[in-house]
């Protein structure tokens, strides 16, 4: 997975408790604003819904560009003990996590598109009103400021009157809710369909289906959202009631709309959509209780908690796994020392190796070795972990040649290390010099068989696309 894709997965992830956290702010805020007018709860469901499509947005580019940490500087050379990052549940989860979202992605875009078939046949098979309708839309769409004409269809098809269209705006209207009501309650009604058009709600209702589209698998953006249309119906029926100034008579005419329907298209908005009984309720002055569920934002908020400390563990990583045929021995000596003395995990240069265990820093001690065998055995080592990181952490996208060759070659490099480590030991501990001499002459012979070995995994690397060498070591 390369890095915008894992950061994006990450995102994805990291989201589930971000949208937990807005909309239960949100549920909170709604509930302190019961006695403020729809369109201000409609401003802040509108601003819940913004900032959860924005969270994932900007996490990624955040995750993808944290600079990693650099390997710590200490003046004594600690011989590097590789502990590759193995956490295979984590893993497995991110490797899933973007082809489904993408799957569902896909799912939902067809949906949309759907949606705006339906719709363009509907408009394609309306015919225009007649001129008393006309002129009716015409007169309330100067009251309302809308200086843009507004052009008017009947059609067999939509149940209730419907908005469509943002630059050249379309209001369809069929037969039977013409014939059903009467004129006052008919004015009312368009007047409701223009406030759509006047607050711009068409362009917002399809900015909700785009944030539909790409987090379907949240079900706080799905609340969010459903709030944003419920809220903008009263804002709606509020204006028109200002308009025409008669509460009662447009309670009987969305009465009269919800007998008339059956179905309305996805993309579409009308007069007779959300909840009735409220709306009735709301018109005539009754109080009710339209606050969010009590329980519902309690659950909301423990979901939240819940999956921020999956998300904060899942952050945090898995405990060093060793890989087979690799040996570090030093990091048994990390656990055997003092509860004062921490272990140091740090992200290498090295680009493939997620973690490094070092020793704490300890007083330099005088190297037995010959400073050029010294040198050398420490640009060996350096290398040979650069390329068994590289054939750790890479090898979803290694060709089954270059696969099988590296897995070689790593078994014997992995014994050479151990067997240097051995020698270096016995190295310091010695006080002959005729047994140094010989520990001197193995070790010669163990370098150069691991940059032998170094040499052909960084052919194969090579060969498999990676031609990125490791800086040279700065002793």
């Amino acid at each position: 997975m390369n890095p915008m894709a894992d950061a994006l997965s990450s995102a994805l992830l990291h989201f589930v408790w971000q949208g937990l956290a807005v909309a239960s702010l949100l549920w909170i805020a709604l509930g302190l604003m019961r006695g403020c007018s729809a369109n201000a709860r409609y401003v802040a469901s509108c601003a819940a819904l913004a900032v959860q499509a924005a969270l994932p947005v900007l996490t990624m580019l955040f995750l993808y560009s944290s600079p990693p940490l650099r390997h710590a500087s200490s003046e004594a050379y600690v011989p590097i003990r590789i502990a590759l990052t193995s956490p295979t549940n984590v893993i497995d989860w991110q490797r899933w996590t973007l082809p489904l979202w993408l799957a569902g992605v896909l799912i939902f875009s067809i949906r949309l598109g759907w949606g705006y078939l339906q719709v363009t046949a509907l408009r394609e098979r309306a015919i225009a009103a007649d001129t008393a309708l006309r002129t009716m839309v015409s007169g309330l769409a100067k009251g309302m400021g809308i200086s843009h004409s507004v052009q008017v269809l009947s059609a067999s098809l939509p149940d209730g009157p419907s908005v469509i269209g943002w630059i050249r705006p379309v209001i369809l209207i069929p037969a039977a809710t013409i014939a059903g009501l009467t004129p006052e309650q008919l004015e009312m009604v368009l007047a409701h369909e223009l406030a759509h058009i006047r607050r711009f709600d068409y362009l917002i209702n399809l900015g909700q289906m785009l944030v539909e589209t790409f987090l379907f698998y949240h079900p706080a953006v799905w609340w969010v959202s459903g709030r944003i249309r419920q809220e903008r119906e009263l804002c709606c029926d509020d204006m028109a009631v200002l308009i025409c100034g008669n509460p009662l008579s447009y309670a009987r005419a969305l009465t009269a709309l919800e007998k008339l329907r059956t179905e309305t298209p996805l993309v579409s908005m009308g007069a007779a959509s959300q909840p009735l009984l409220y709306r009735i309720q709301r018109l005539m002055g009754v109080r009710t209780q339209d606050n969010p569920s009590r329980w519902a934002g309690i659950l909301a908020i423990c979901a939240m908690v819940a999956c921020f400390a999956l998300n904060v563990n899942w952050a945090r990583g898995q405990a060093p796994v060793r890989p087979p045929g690799l040996q570090t021995p030093m990091a048994g000596a990390v656990k055997e020392a003092p509860a004062t003395t921490k272990k140091q995990l740090i992200r290498a240069q090295n680009p493939w190796i997620a973690q490094v265990i070092v020793q704490p820093p300890v007083p330099p001690k005088a190297d037995p070795l010959p400073p050029e065998l010294s040198s050398a055995l420490k640009a060996a080592e350096y290398a040979f972990g650069f390329e068994l990181g590289y054939l750790y952490f890479h090898n979803e996208n290694q060709s089954i040649e270059v696969s099988a060759a590296m897995e070689k070659l790593n078994p014997r490099g992995a014994e050479i290390n151990q067997d240097i480590m051995r020698l270096q030991r016995a190295a310091a501990s010695t006080s002959s010099t005729e047994a140094r001499q010989k520990i001197v002459a193995e070790l010669q012979v163990l370098v150069d068989e691991l940059n032998k070995i170094n040499e052909q995994l960084r052919e194969a690397r090579h060969q498999d696309g990676e031609t990125r060498d490791p800086s040279p070591r700065v002793n």
